[in-house]
């Protein structure tokens, strides 16, 4: 019996498995280790009940560096005599779309990432850099822009008004809560489905597929094989815009492989046959 955990800045899913057989399933809070460090780790540990597991593969957004080391060793606490891994939650999305095939991995959910992977390793990584600086595709970067274009009057007064009935934000309150508030990058991200709902309205869906096409360009053509590998997904922005997400990929001259959701049906597959 193992657990396999996705840790993403909204969510964790934690997997129990047995075999390729899901055996539980739980949900708990998310969290991105750069940006809160791994004392809120701890927090979720100390209720979460999945019982005794021999191994342990958990996979987390801002996992790297000396933060790898931390996590290992609460898991280690918590699950004694369980063998532990720890991984970026970038090595979970090439393994659960890539398997042991080399391809290009990316990540467009809360946050967005990406990856060039040769079926073992991670070979090559440009930096997301996060919603200020980067993660172009994410779902904070697409919230952000729906409230540049609502607050800058720059939509379709249908779509001002379904914003503002559906939210009742003032620029005061969005300013608050991006820069002064908890879980800024969630915030943002919340306005996804409202920006899916109003996806055939011709602005929203440009500024959806031209955040895309900003992905590609900054990330994705960055890498070797760009243009002949497949290009795959994971994460709910990717899943619900899949569309959008075809043809931003076209004009950038990429093909798409797999786009899924989440990884964890690709994770449980890729442990199984370990």
């Amino acid at each position: 019996m193992h657990l396999i955990a996705d840790c993403g800045a909204t969510k964790i899913e934690w997997i129990v498995a047995d075999g390729d057989t899901v055996v539980d399933r739980v949900v708990t809070e998310g969290i991105n280790f750069s940006q809160t460090g791994v004392k809120p780790l701890s927090e979720i540990l100390d209720t979460l009940d999945v019982g005794t597991v021999d191994a342990v593969y958990f996979y987390g957004a801002g996992c790297l560096g000396g933060i790898i080391d931390e996590v290992r060793n609460m898991l280690s606490a918590r699950f004694a005599g369980a063998d532990v891994e720890v991984a970026s939650d970038m090595l979970a999305a090439a393994r659960a779309l890539c398997g042991r095939e080399a391809g290009i991995a990316c990540i467009l959910g809360t946050g967005a990432n990406s990856c060039l992977y040769d079926g073992n390793t991670i070979v090559d990584n440009v930096p997301a850099l996060g919603y200020i600086l980067g993660d172009e595709g994410s779902g904070a970067v697409l919230g952000r822009n729906m409230l540049n274009m609502v607050f800058k009057r720059r939509l379709s007064p249908e779509v001002t008004a379904a914003f503002e009935d559906r939210y009742g934000l003032t620029a005061g309150d969005v300013i608050a809560r991006t820069y002064r508030g908890e879980r800024p990058a969630a915030f943002l991200a919340s306005f996804a489905p409202f920006i899916n709902e109003y996806i055939g309205d011709s602005d929203v869906e440009r500024m959806v597929v031209e955040s895309f096409e900003a992905f590609f360009r900054n990330n994705v053509c960055a890498y070797d094989g760009h243009d002949r590998l497949p290009v795959n997904f994971t994460g709910s922005i990717a899943a619900n815009f899949s569309r959008q997400l075809a043809d931003a990929a076209r004009r950038a001259g990429c093909t798409i492989g797999l786009v899924t959701p989440s990884p964890s049906a690709g994770l449980v597959a890729y442990h199984s046959a370990k």
